[in-house]
This record gives structure tokens, sequence and C-alpha cells, in this order.
């Protein structure tokens, strides 16, 4: 697996572990070490980059004529010292493969793998300007096989309201998923304030915003 995926895919698994495990650190480190491996054992999943990275262009070829968007990216912009970062444009594809490793049977991991994507593409980005909305990350089509107990990696909606809808009802869907599977609650106790970040509406809040700029 890309590093980068990894990483972030770990990010995105132990927060929704969190929410349903409480902030017990040796339990959630003992289900995200199945999934994505450990310095003691390899991951049972392998990831793969299929095709050519996309095609990355500077800070000046992304942002000219976007007053907004150069403002917004301001920090990839060029110095004395520094040259000027580059991202990738919208419109760019790659394909990942998700399959186990040869010799495993249970597909748990290749689930739970499945989980961290969708709150990747969802609410997880990549990159330095990851916390400006940048980085983002959007599944087109999906082929093989998709567990049933899961929600799609495609999003739906149209309309602001109706994302609303969709991530309640996905979100949900997912939770309920992984509080069954790793023998977890909907509603954990939470004595303290967890050490990670936790994906549980008592600590956490999404917002949906419907305005064009």
């Amino acid at each position: 697996m890309p590093p980068s995926f990894r990483g972030v895919m770990r990010f995105w698994l132990r927060a929704l572990l969190v929410g349903i495990l409480d902030d017990n650190p040796q339990e959630i480190f003992k289900r995200e070490r199945a999934v994505f491996g450990s310095t003691e054992h390899a991951s049972p999943v392998v990831v793969r980059v299929n095709r050519h990275l996309p095609r990355s262009i500077g800070y000046s070829g992304l942002t000219a004529n976007k007053t907004g968007l150069a403002y917004l990216l301001f920090g990839a912009r060029g110095t004395r010292t520094e040259p000027e970062r580059t991202a990738v444009p919208v419109g760019q594809t790659l394909e990942l493969t998700f399959q186990l490793c040869f010799g495993f049977q249970e597909d748990l991991s290749l689930k739970a793998t499945y989980a961290s994507l969708w709150l990747l593409t969802r609410f997880g980005d990549f990159g330095s300007r990851s916390r400006l909305s940048g980085g983002n990350l959007q599944v087109h089509s999906v082929q093989g096989d998709v567990p049933s107990s899961l929600p799609s990696l495609q999003v739906g909606a149209k309309t602001p309201s109706e994302l609303q809808k969709e991530l309640v009802q996905d979100l949900s869907q997912l939770r309920q998923w992984s509080a069954e599977t790793f023998n977890g609650s909907l509603q954990p106790k939470f004595n303290n304030q967890p050490n990670f970040d936790v994906l549980n509406p008592k600590f956490c809040k999404i917002w949906v915003v419907d305005i064009k700029w």
C-alpha cells in the first residue's frame, strides 16, 4: 500500500474504532494492526495503484485567474527560497485495487479497509492544504465484490440536502457494522476525553454547507 494511503486510512479506521470501543488504546491498536499491519507483521490487505499517478501542475498554473483559490492555497506559492508547490488538478483519475494477501481467507480486514476508504473519500484528504479543503478524492466506479453490509463508496447525492441525508444514513450503517464486527457499542461511556480523533456524536459534529462562492 502506498505510504500516504496507509497513513490516512489508518487515521480514519482509528477514529471509527475509538467511536465504538471507547478510549482503549490497547484494543484500538490491536484492531488497527490486524488490518494495516505493524513492524511485527505485514498487513493482510494489499492496496495497489494500478495506473501512473495523475499529472500535477504548479501553484501559479492552478490558481491562474482564480483569486479565491489563490488566497485559499496561498501557502503553496513560491518564495525566494522555496519553489512553488504542485497539486493534482480536478478531473484526474487513478485506479486502486484491494485484495487479500496469499494465504489469508477471512475478509474482515478487507471490509475494514473498505470502511476506511469510505471515510477517507467523505471526510478526508491528502496534502499540505488538506485543512483548507485541498486533496479531496471521490470514487467514480467500483468493480468486484462490494460488501452488502457497508455503504456504497460512490456518492449518490446531487444536492447538499441530499448529501446530508445520505451521510446520516451511510455513517449510521458504517458505525452499526463496526460496533457489531469489533464487539463495540454505539454509545461507549467515554469517562475521559479521548486521546484520539473520534467519530462519535458526543465529540464529532459534521456540517454540510449549502453556500456557493
